[in-house]
């Protein structure tokens, strides 16, 4: 792993959070929806990497900034997370896999940078149980997505809806030979 991927992802999660802290609505909200996906995937990106190289705490001037910015934020993927969640399909689960990891990593690394009401609003979506409920409605197994699982290296083990086959980088295509194989 590159030196500058840490250094890359903490700018690109800064860039995120003030994008959406700055977030003005337009009509049909599809630049929310990109922003929201964008979000999401940094805090994912960068929340792994903070993991997977034992960072507990946040600069203070980085903890300043989230500060500022990320109720900010929250309001807005408030506003956005619902039309993020009517566009996936069955074959972005790791999207929605990845988008369910994320809100954990708000919720658990970023709850001393959020206000209540952040902190209410994604602790919601969490309780919705949302993931499971698509999961479901789009009947796995199959169809299985074809795109490759992101890496998972710094994902917490907590995160169960990421199987040991995830961890070790399989995706479901292969899944699926296996078991069709068996």
């Amino acid at each position: 792993m590159s030196t500058d991927l840490p250094n890359a992802s903490r700018d690109k999660f800064l860039d995120a959070v003030k994008q959406m802290a700055a977030y003005k609505p337009l009509p049909l909200g599809q630049d929310l929806i990109k922003m929201s996906w964008k979000f999401l995937d940094s805090v994912f990106d960068y929340s792994r990497l903070r993991h997977a190289s034992n960072q507990t705490t946040f600069p203070p001037e980085d903890a300043e900034e989230i500060k500022a910015n990320l109720p900010k934020a929250i309001t807005a993927l408030e506003e956005g997370f619902p039309m993020v969640e009517k566009c996936l399909r069955a074959e972005e689960l790791y999207a929605v896999l990845t988008y369910q990891s994320a809100l954990y990593f708000l919720r658990d690394d970023f709850k001393d940078l959020m206000d209540e009401k952040s902190s209410t609003v994604i602790n919601a979506w969490i309780d919705e149980e949302w993931l499971s409920e698509y999961i479901e409605s789009w009947s796995y197994p199959p169809p299985y997505p074809e795109c490759k699982v992101p890496d998972l290296t710094g994902v917490p083990e907590s995160h169960t809806w990421w199987t040991n086959a995830h961890r070790r980088g399989e995706d479901n295509q292969q899944m699926k030979v296996k078991v069709n194989s068996a």
